[in-house]
């Protein structure tokens, strides 16, 4: 993965029924940097999970995932001072 918003576009996809109409960007907000990711109404559930197990999971798998590389992935503009991230499903 280049990036965590390619990350977290790559999970997001994996769990829905229709990948091609998911969108992710990455924003930057007062705590730091945000992917809002849009799906489909009949996705949002799958997305965010029982008690929001899912969404909570991949916010975990995009830090983690962050954290442990030991250099940023050429094109990732990002340094590990802008971390963690917010991970949040846009309305």
């Amino acid at each position: 993965m280049s990036s965590p918003l390619d990350l977290a576009l790559y999970v997001v996809k994996a769990i829905v029924d229709h990948p091609d109409r998911v969108e992710a960007e990455l924003t930057d907000q007062d705590k730091g940097p945000c992917i809002r990711i849009r799906v489909v109404q009949e996705d949002k559930g799958r997305v965010i999970g029982k008690q929001g197990k899912t969404i909570k999971a991949i916010r975990a798998v995009v830090n983690a995932a962050f954290e442990r590389s030991a250099e940023p992935e050429p094109g990732c503009t990002l340094s590990k001072e802008q971390g963690p991230f917010s991970v949040e499903l846009a309305e």
